[in-house]
């Protein structure tokens, strides 16, 4: 990204809600238990996303919201694990947060 974005880390706050029916319908697994009718898939998937970053020196800082909706959508488009999720279904409502903003700078 221009300009240079740092991420000192990511914290992830994630709920996902399975179709229980595709996990546990006929159990237990013995030798000729037929496969479930429906797919053991994830419903949804939510929570948030916390960014933190950092300049040169190692500091904690706060990037703004328009970098953190740059980085949250390209992370999206390019993540093969949520656009395999979004492929089958499953609704993902997941807000991404500037980790630093709000908080006091020492």
């Amino acid at each position: 990204m221009k300009p240079r974005v740092f991420i000192d880390r990511i914290e992830f706050d994630i709920v996902g809600e399975r179709d229980e029916r595709g996990a546990l319908d006929e159990l237990p697994i013995e030798v000729g238990t037929r496969l479930p009718d429906v797919p053991a898939r994830l419903i949804s998937v939510s929570g948030s996303i916390k960014v933190f970053a950092k300049n040169r020196k190692g500091e904690g800082v706060e990037i703004g919201e328009s970098t953190i909706r740059l980085l949250e959508k390209h992370t999206e488009a390019r993540c093969p694990v949520a656009n395999m999720m979004i492929a089958s279904g499953c609704s993902v409502e997941v807000e991404w947060v500037d980790g630093f903003k709000g908080l006091p700078t020492s």
